[in-house]
């Protein structure tokens, strides 16, 4: 019954709780969540069976422990926002973050937005004053927070080309400017020296422009605009500058190069012209665009803003397009999409981006439209050069980590304890730990993983032990040491948030069904070793949210629900730490920890050539840090090992003794020349190449990168891979930043196009010998009773009559 209840509950509430997005910064990744009956009926259905088959009440393991909470009226504060709609934007302003905006939306029949209203608060949630906006613009859409001083901000109203001005974080408002587009996106320049530049582009009318006076005044660039970038501070050499994409047709571009300061555009890098439309990415050193050749594209790099190369990826698969991933520490990491998106697989670039080598095959992808891919790959935000990347295998998915930047991927260590039957008797290889990476989901926001920069070593995950990823049985697992060993911590939850460089880890459950007595956040100050249980009696809700606060000093925690028994009127909700969390660590509360410490070999303790050492608060210290504290103690450079390098490209790895770190490289005879053979000198070469990212100093460097001459050692061993052969290729949000940062999704249309004609010219031909036949058949019939009809026969008369 009560199923049946929860189920009804969540139906009736659908035309109501529709969406969220979470904002923190000028040029955001969003997360949206937009309700439908079947798809939200699924996943609620899901989320019952998955909590009436855990034990709620089942005692945890020893490291892990719930206790129930004090009174929390001191700590919990509830605003109604008196609004009920179906989408609603957190926005995180003013100099240190702490000033909270909220847009809240309503949708008529058409799903244009009316009655739209702003809740400003200036103590991080704790109270809203509501913003009523100009008459002018009463449909707002989006809000843009300069990076460089958070507390101009722009608001972009809905289909009335008006932007809204505001230098206090929209406590009032500067001026109302008319502008001469749509504005959907806008874009900040990145460097402080031209802080009030924007570009904005119709992307109706593919029309380009630009501010330089924080959105006062528009000029006209270019038309007929794809993509456009920022020069990049420290990468070009005067970055008052924009790449963009020009279409010179309905599928090719061509680049151009907008100067300011002289207000000229000029063909960028002439060789390179007529590029797949709407291919162009401009990140950090890299420009990159791909080229339409026969049945499969073709990938050019420039790094460093020199010359474009064609670069080749290792597959013997056609490539049919690209999701960059990653271009930090020099180096990308992208997922070629090949046989029309049947195939994904991870490569990873040189430097230059000259060669690719195949990191990982198989990547799991959910193809979500044609310009949408969803590759389950996550960076790990607190260590440097480690990857988690899902992989399909003959089992399922399977989840792998790497430590040096995909150069080794391996299984993953399960959790040295157990809950409710979970990760019991899990050993490798035969069991291990996955994680969930990439949910697909517009239902609602899951943040299956989390890490951050300012809490080194720490990473939350939603994951399951077994021999495959199973997202029925996943429980939230922790991890302190960069994903070396793991702990399972408590059962699922779907979002968490850290709080004060993670002395504070919340975490919501209340997120897929309709709860009566409240809502419950737990939260603990030991890095998940022992949870505190906050019941909020006073909300009952469909969907609750932790937003995830950029200032990471910060503890307060914020959250939104949506409230069903009020009309689905929506609610903020503040929970102050501060209150109960008053003691300040001190130096007895800290130990020293290094990155990479728990390594399988325990041989050394560097990850790319490197030792970092942390100052870390203990899991037994219940305490916030003070003002100023600063993690990272020392970073040194390590003595170079053969673990710092790898096979160079032409050359293959092969593992000796079932281990990584013990491999020796073998010759692919026609990497280099066509004509050689084996047991033929080879030419000089180097048979090893250090790691992407690797700092490592002296040591045996000098030896592995001698300059030789090689022979193949294996005479028989003809491999035809002579594609390898290469001519001369990335929190937050993003994304994912994202991520990441940002990742970009390149596809070839032209084939898709080819594909759909084919298809339509072979189901027509079908459709015609189908019909022939039938009309034979017709014709035949008819025929014959005609030839009855004539002789007088009353019974085929009849008969015809009938027909």
């Amino acid at each position: 019954m009560n199923k049946r209840f929860n189920i009804a509950v969540v139906i009736l509430a659908l035309s109501s709780c529709v969406d969220m997005e979470v904002n923190t910064g000028q040029e955001l990744e969003t997360t949206e969540i937009q309700l439908n009956r079947s798809k939200w009926l699924q996943k609620s259905s899901n989320s019952i069976k998955r909590r009436t088959r855990s034990v709620e009440k089942s005692k945890l393991d020893n490291l892990t422990k719930i206790i129930e909470s004090f009174d929390i009226d001191q700590l919990v504060t509830i605003t109604k926002l008196n609004q009920s709609g179906p989408s609603i934007s957190i926005y995180y302003t003013g100099e240190r973050h702490n000033i909270i905006v909220i847009l809240s939306k309503k949708y008529n029949s058409r799903l244009s937005p009316f009655r739209n209203r702003i809740f400003r608060s200036e103590d991080r949630g704790l109270s809203y004053d509501v913003i009523k906006p100009p008459e002018r613009c009463r449909k707002l859409r989006k809000l843009y927070r300069n990076p460089h001083n958070g507390s101009k901000i722009i608001i972009t109203c809905s289909h009335c080309r008006i932007i809204l001005l505001s230098h206090n974080s929209a406590k009032t408002f500067t001026a109302v400017i008319k502008v001469p587009f749509n504005p959907v996106k806008l874009i900040f320049h990145p460097s402080p020296q031209y802080s009030t530049w924007l570009l904005g582009c119709d992307s109706r009318r593919k029309k380009l422009y630009i501010s330089k006076n924080f959105g006062f005044s528009w000029n006209l660039i270019d038309t007929g605009v794809n993509r456009y970038f920022w020069g990049v501070p420290k990468v070009d050499i005067d970055p008052a500058i924009i790449y963009y994409e020009k279409a010179s047709s309905k599928l090719t571009s061509n680049i151009y190069k907008y100067i300011i300061r002289t207000s000229t555009s000029i063909l960028w890098q002439p060789s390179l012209t007529s590029i797949l439309a709407d291919s162009l990415i401009v990140k950090e050193k890299y420009v990159i665009a791909l080229k339409k050749n026969g049945n499969n594209v073709r990938l050019y790099v420039s790094y460093d803003r020199k010359l474009f190369n064609l670069a080749t990826l290792p597959s013997e698969m056609l490539l049919q397009g690209i999701t960059v991933l990653d271009t930090s520490e020099d180096v990308i990491t992208l997922a070629g999409h090949h046989s029309l998106y049947k195939s994904t697989h991870l490569y990873i670039s040189n430097r230059e981006g000259t060669h690719f080598h195949l990191s990982l095959s198989n990547l799991n992808v959910k193809i979500r439209s044609v310009n949408n891919h969803r590759i389950a790959f996550y960076k790990v935000h607190s260590q440097g050069g480690t990857y988690f990347a899902n992989q399909n295998g003959e089992n399922g998915i399977v989840t792998k980590i790497t430590f040096n930047k995909g150069v080794t991927w391996q299984l993953i260590n399960p959790p040295k304890n157990s809950f409710n039957g979970h990760c019991q008797d899990c050993q490798l290889p035969n069991c291990s730990l996955h994680i969930q990476l990439k949910r697909t989901s517009k239902l609602l926001i899951i943040r299956d993983i989390i890490t951050s920069a300012t809490v080194p070593g720490l990473i939350l995950a939603a994951g399951n032990c077994g021999k495959s990823l199973n997202s029925l049985e996943q429980v939230l697992v922790i991890s302190q040491d960069g994903g070396h060993t793991w702990k399972i911590s408590s059962d699922y939850h779907y979002s968490y948030a850290l709080l004060d460089y993670g002395s504070v880890i919340a975490t919501s459950k209340s997120s897929l069904a309709y709860n009566r007595n409240g809502i419950s956040i737990l939260y603990s100050c030991n890095n998940g070793n022992q949870w505190h249980r906050l019941k909020i009696k006073n909300v009952t809700s469909v969907a609750t949210f932790v937003v995830d606060n950029p200032d990471y000093q910060s503890l307060v925690l914020n959250m939104l629900s949506c409230n069903f028994s009020q009309h689905s009127i929506w609610s903020a909700i503040t929970l102050d730490f501060s209150k109960i969390m008053r003691r300040y660590c001190n130096t007895n509360d800290y130990y020293t920890w290094k990155s990479g410490s728990y390594t399988r070999s325990n041989q050394h303790h560097c990850i790319l050539g490197q030792i970092k050492s942390y100052r870390l608060r203990k899991n037994t210290s219940c305490c916030v840090h003070r003002a100023g504290y600063q993690g990272l103690l020392s970073t040194t450079a390590c003595s170079c090992t053969q673990d710092d390098f790898t096979c160079n490209f032409g050359f293959r790895r092969i593992n000796s003794n079932n281990s990584q770190n013990n491999y020796t490289c073998s010759v692919y005879p026609t990497s280099f020349n066509n004509n050689i053979k084996c047991n033929q000198t080879l030419p000089s070469i180097q048979l090893y190449r250090k790691l992407p990212a690797d700092q490592c100093k002296k040591g045996i460097e000098n030896k592995l990168l001698q300059v030789k001459y090689y022979r193949c050692e294996q005479p028989n061993d003809q491999i035809n891979i002579s594609h390898l052969k290469i001519a001369t290729s990335s929190e937050s949000s993003t994304s994912t930043s994202i991520n990441i940062s940002s990742t970009y999704r390149i596809i070839s249309n032209k084939n898709l196009a080819l594909m759909l004609v084919t298809t339509l010219l072979i189901t027509f031909a079908i459709a015609v010998f189908v019909l022939s036949i039938f009309f034979c058949n017709v014709s035949t019939r008819l025929y014959n009773l005609r030839y009855h009809y004539s002789n007088g026969d009353s019974n085929d008369n009849q008969r015809l009559v009938n027909w």
